[in-house]
């Protein structure tokens, strides 16, 4: 429970069919199923090699871990105990499904704290490497400016959706951001220098695993 409270994963693995973990509803808890009991290290070492957004945890190899021979029964009961597993099929050895207890895909958490954090660290910089930000819409268009810049970021690895079109060939943008203008906040907002109501919304990219 208690790593479910920090922005950080956690991964274990069984070699029963019956989940370890009771509660399945947790969004940084994932286990897979094994008879090597070293398979989840191998796992995030295979998938951590790449950038957070641009990967999926499915189908992925890893290497010195002898796959697990799996009865269609297993799979099922796997599944159902939201445990993740590792079998050869058409010639390869791939992992499956790549989801959380919770059944979230795990690609799409460790993208999102990605995300955050980035984030911080841009505007913090923002404020390191400035005499200072001063409070006015210059300012603030700054601060947009380094939101704007993470997102296309992320936008370029993967995780963040590309401008697309509708059936009416009208642009559907990746992501946005919106920040108010200085003139719209209060003297003791001001007086305060926090700046609220920067917000950004951004469309996954997501991926395709069944055709």
């Amino acid at each position: 429970e208690k790593i479910e409270t920090t922005e950080k994963i956690f991964a274990y693995s069984t070699d029963k069919e019956a989940n370890p973990v009771e509660k399945k509803e947790y969004l940084r808890t994932f286990g897979i199923y094994s008879e090597d009991k070293y398979i989840h290290i191998a796992w995030m070492a295979e998938a951590f090699a790449y950038d957070p957004g641009s990967e999926t945890w499915a189908f992925k190899t890893l290497a010195g871990i002898q796959p697990s021979e799996l009865t269609t029964r297993m799979i099922s009961k796997l599944t159902d105990e939201k445990l993740n597993y590792y079998v050869p099929c058409a010639g390869r050895n791939i992992t499956l499904d790549g989801k959380m207890l919770g059944g979230e895909w795990i690609d799409i958490i460790r993208f999102r704290d990605w995300l955050k954090n980035q984030m911080q660290i841009k505007i913090y910089e923002l404020f390191i490497k400035n005499p200072k930000v001063p409070f006015t819409d210059s300012g603030i268009v700054l601060v947009e400016n380094q939101m704007e810049a993470v997102l296309a970021e992320g936008q370029k690895i993967g995780g963040v959706a590309e401008t697309e079109y509708d059936e009416n060939d009208e642009p559907v943008p990746g992501y946005t951001v919106t920040v108010p203008r200085a003139a719209e906040l209060t003297s003791e907002q001001r007086a305060r220098r926090v700046l609220p109501g920067c917000k950004f919304t951004a469309r996954l990219s997501g991926a395709i695993h069944v055709v």
